[in-house]
């Protein structure tokens, strides 16, 4: 679990608006047991809005909204910066 990203939008009530981001590689990463940063195939979920789910995916307070999305393929060693 970790903050990939933060940008405030402030809607007026009713308001929809659609936005967009990407996440890079780097922030798919995760440092391994060798100390090599990689990307591991599996199941991840992104959330946003309000205040996020605790760890068992219930809300804190606010409203949000998830989307899961999978990495295909096989562990990835990113290159050094």
């Amino acid at each position: 679990r970790s903050l990939a990203g933060f940008n405030r939008i402030n809607l007026k009530p009713g308001e929809k608006r659609r936005i967009s981001f990407t996440l890079t590689p780097r922030q798919m990463s995760l440092i391994d047991d060798n100390g090599r940063r990689v990307i591991e195939p599996g199941k991840f979920m992104v959330s946003i809005g309000g205040r996020q789910p605790d760890l068992n995916g219930r809300a804190q307070t606010g409203e949000f909204i998830t989307g899961d999305f999978v990495v295909a393929g096989r562990v990835t060693e990113l290159p050094e910066k």
